[in-house]
């Protein structure tokens, strides 16, 4: 048999277009292999008719040419053969035309759907509702965002290798440092540092026990100082009362004895001897009298005033004051 060649330009470019036109081609071969399964019968049928008219023929003149018989047979075979090859040949290159022919009709029909489809699809890119800018532009915005995206990353990969490179650095002096301390504690006796660590807890528990006493202490002490202040701010009131009432008392009993010795100059000048016109005198020591009480009597109003409202320093001037009146009268 005779085995036809595929065309692989077309199909092999378009899988999908394969699957829709492979049953057109196996009809197209199909038909093909029919048609040359016919034409090499009717061959076949053709060689055995001439070989049974030969095979008649030469029945009937074996009398005469017996002696030529096998040089024609063998002859004729030959000729046979031969045309029997160049009828062969030219079946062969029959069936190859044939084939070529039905790959070439089925390479064209891929092709031309192919450039339909091309066509269809450079229409609606090169239309006015053009999407090939609208992609190429969000393709390049896209493109854009994506690119800032990686430079950050990269930016911040370069933050954490950087960070990465100093704790390993921090991790390698101090694991270096435990190897030192962990052969220097092999190396030292670790009875004495037992006994020295022992002692340097209690000494920590006795620190902070006295911490806490003084602690205490502290706020005892703060506690105390603020009752004394409280009392001794007691005391300096009754301490200002007192004295508020000594000078009252000091006051009024200044004022009873400037009354009796009024009085007994009253009384002198009414019991001596005098001429009649010391009636002007005695009006005149009267208003005094009078003015002097109501004097005293507005100090008095003023001192209750000012102890209620004015300090120590206005209350000293106030004695002060009073004395000197004292001393003038």
């Amino acid at each position: 048999m005779i085995s036809p060649r595929k065309s692989t330009s077309a199909l092999s470019l378009i899988p999908e277009e394969r699957g829709k036109l492979l049953p057109v081609s196996t009809k197209s071969c199909e038909s093909l292999y029919s048609n040359t399964s016919s034409s090499k019968g009717s061959g076949n049928n053709l060689f055995r008719r001439k070989n049974i008219n030969n095979h008649q023929g030469a029945g009937g003149s074996m009398g005469r040419h017996a002696t030529l018989i096998p040089a024609t047979t063998e002859v004729r075979q030959r000729v046979l053969s031969a045309r029997r090859l160049r009828m062969k040949t030219f079946q062969n290159q029959l069936v190859d035309a044939q084939q070529t022919i039905a790959d070439l009709a089925h390479e064209n029909r891929i092709l031309r759907t192919l450039h339909k489809r091309q066509d269809s699809a450079l229409a609606k890119y090169e239309s006015t509702n053009a999407e090939l800018p609208k992609l190429l532009h969000s393709h390049a915005e896209e493109l854009r965002v994506w690119q800032a995206k990686y430079r950050n990353l990269q930016q911040l990969n370069k933050e954490l290798e950087h960070k990465l490179k100093t704790k390993e650095s921090i991790i390698l002096t101090l694991s270096d440092q435990n190897k030192y301390y962990s052969q220097l504690n092999k190396d030292r006796n670790l009875e004495e540092r037992q006994r020295l660590q022992e002692k340097v807890e209690k000494l920590e528990t006795r620190l902070q026990e006295k911490d806490n006493d003084m602690k205490l202490l502290a706020r005892r002490v703060q506690i105390e100082t603020k009752n004394f202040k409280q009392q001794i701010m007691a005391e300096q009131k009754r301490a200002k009362e007192a004295v508020l009432k000594l000078e009252k008392a000091r006051l009024e009993l200044s004022g009873y004895r400037k009354l009796d010795e009024l009085g007994d100059k009253f009384s002198t000048l009414t019991v001596g001897r005098r001429k009649p016109s010391s009636a002007e005198e005695e009006s005149k020591l009267e208003k005094d009298l009078e003015r002097i009480l109501a004097d005293e009597v507005l100090d008095d109003d003023i001192k209750d005033v000012e102890t209620d409202f004015l300090p120590a320093a206005g209350q000293r001037a106030l004695k002060i004051r009073s004395t000197q009146k004292s001393k003038h009268l």
